[in-house]
Order: C-alpha cells, then structure tokens, then sequence
C-alpha cells in the first residue's frame, strides 16, 4: 500500500521539536548519511511502499515496523523506497498547485509583450516547470500577458498544466525593485494573480534592494498557507546575492518551507571548478543536494555556456552531487532551448 510522506523536519542541526504522528502513521528517521539519503529521496509528497523480506507491506496488517532509510542502493532490501517522487505528476485540471518536480527541467518565459517570442503553448516537450517572468514594482504587479493576449494566455497555462508543466510566478528580476515590507500587499498580489492563473509557486529572482529574511519567510508561510503545502518556494541568486540568498535559503529550508534554490551561472564567466565551489556552497551551508538545481544560459560569449558546455558541466556537477533536484534555463525563446531541455532532462 502507498502512503505519502506527510513533513520533514530536520532536527540534526535545528532541534526542531518532533512532529506529532498521525494515526496509523510511521516515522521515517536517519541520521548523518542516512538523514541526508532520506532528506534528497523522500520530501513532503513523496510516495513511500512499505517492505518486508522484499514484499509490499499492508499498512492496515502491518504490524509497527521499526522502519530506517538506507542511504545506499547496495544493501540489499531496503525496509523503504520512494515509488513516486513527490511532484512528479501527470498534469491536472484542479486549480490546486502541483507539487514541485522531485528532479525539475524548468526555464523561464518573459511574459512581456514582444514580438519574436513564442507563445506560451510552444514551450518544448520535457519542461516540468515554467518561470513565469515577472511580478515586480511597488505595487506588486504581473509584467503583461505576452503578445498573445490575457485570455490566450490563460488558455496556454491551462493547457501547460494538464500536461504536467507547474507554473511558478518568478520575482524581481534584473534591476527590479519590490517591497518587501509590505508583507500583506504582496501576498495579496499573487493571490490575485492566481484567480486568473493557478500558480504552483513561487520563484525568488531578485537582484536589487536586498532580501529581508522576516520578510521572506512571512511571505512564503503566508503563501503556502493560502496555496496548500503543495506551493513551491524556489530561490535563484546570482552571484552578487548568493551569500544573502544562502542565508535566507537555510531559514526557509529549516521551516519547511523551500522547495528549491539554484545559483545562476551566467551574465559572468563561470568555469566547471567556480560552479562545484558555489554548489559545495549552499550544501555546506546545509540545504541538501535534494534541494539544489543549477541555473544555466547559452549563448556564444564568454559569460555564458555553450551546449556542449551545458552538458559537460552539469555531468561534472552531478557527479559530486548525485541528487540534485534540477536544472533551470534563461530563456524559453533563445537557441538550443530544446536541446537543452532534452540533454539536462536524461541526465537528471
């Protein structure tokens, strides 16, 4: 019998008070390799399958197992296995948010009106997740509902969404300000923006102005409250915010509440070994590779990756970070998009 992994509290390095177990409910608990294992594979939503001697257990027949995760695919028999990764699903047609992606291909879409972009509808096969780009200003306010038009627009998301592709409404952007202060408008700015387009999550991209961490983390609580657990909150510093987003990240992640941060790197030459050091960074910090994506954007000059780079980088990556939860692209509409997402998508 499946059952769904309900909350994750990290006690290692918080002394979070315990959880109260629900009825009929097990605890899933490891400490050191094994919490890190269980901390990557098994995230709020995940499908868990209950084992004995290597057989589906019951849960209704079963007697209270004292059940440990184990951390390596060696040891023969593990007592439990993830059998649906927490986001993955088929799509819906509910305005509820989807969970986010257990491993994300996500680009960002401008939802500016110009010209030469495709259309929503046309983002490539192999994309769980769309960066709607952005909500900025002060008021907070959706940037425009590209050249197509609101209600196309709509339809397009409707369409995305039943196909599996979360819609996660990003924030800031280059040079953008925001008003963080203003905890309640904020919220009330997505919220808003939700009655025309069900959103997934949310996406941190700012850049300017600072990020205050109470601020932050009242906003994302509220939003989550308001959404269901199931609204991701994703972080994407670049390399000027990185240290203030880390800190933040840590905060969000102790409380449950961050789904994913992922550095940029891009608008700056960025080898394979500066890459490792930023990513060894925010795992250092204690957000776990589960919980870590990396950004990336082709183009020919210096400051960015080709696609063979791309590749070549990300298996490089990957390599010292096994579990990491994906990949993000800056933007749907430039060269080798497509490539891109199938390249990253079979290495994830």
């Amino acid at each position: 019998m499946n059952e769904v992994v309900t909350a994750v509290v990290n006690r290692e390095p918080t002394s979070a008070p315990p959880v109260e177990l629900p009825s009929n409910g097990y605890v899933l608990s490891g400490h050191y390799q094994a919490g890190q294992w269980l901390l990557a594979h098994a995230p709020q939503g995940t499908k868990v399958e209950l084992l004995k001697d290597g057989r589906p257990v019951q849960l209704s027949a079963a007697p209270a197992p004292s059940i440990s995760a184990v951390p390596t695919s060696t040891s023969p028999g593990l007592p439990v296995r993830a059998v649906s990764p927490g986001g993955d699903s088929q799509g819906t047609t509910s305005s509820a948010p989807m969970p986010y992606p257990k491993k994300a291909v996500a680009v960002y879409y401008m939802t500016f009106e110009v010209e030469h972009l495709p259309t929503l509808e046309h983002i490539p096969a192999g994309v769980n997740v769309v960066n709607l780009s952005f909500m900025l200003g002060d008021p907070l306010r959706f940037v425009g509902w590209t050249k197509a038009g609101k209600a196309a627009m709509i339809e397009h998301v409707k369409t995305l969404r039943a196909r599996g592709v979360r819609m996660v409404i990003s924030i800031g952007g280059q040079n953008a300000h925001v008003n963080l202060s203003n905890r309640q408008g904020f919220v009330n700015a997505v919220m808003e923006l939700n009655k025309d387009i069900p959103l997934d999550g949310l996406d941190w991209d700012l850049e300017v102005g600072g990020l205050n961490q109470d601020d932050v983390i009242a906003i994302c609580a509220e939003l989550k409250r308001l959404r269901g657990k199931n609204f991701a909150i994703t972080m994407a510093p670049n390399g000027s915010t990185i240290g203030t987003y880390i800190t933040v990240g840590k905060a969000l992640y102790d409380r449950g509440l961050l789904d994913m941060i992922g550095m940029q790197f891009y608008e700056a030459p960025v080898s394979k070994e500066a890459a490792m050091w930023r990513t060894n960074q925010i795992r250092d910090a204690g957000i776990p590779d589960g919980y870590i994506s990396i950004g990336m954007m082709i183009g020919p000059e210096e400051k960015f990756w080709t696609i063979e780079e791309c590749v070549e980088y990300f298996k490089y990556l990957k390599a010292a970070h096994p579990h990491l939860r994906g990949a993000y692209l800056w933007e749907g509409s430039r060269p080798y998009t497509k490539e891109w997402i199938q390249q990253i998508g079979d290495l994830l």
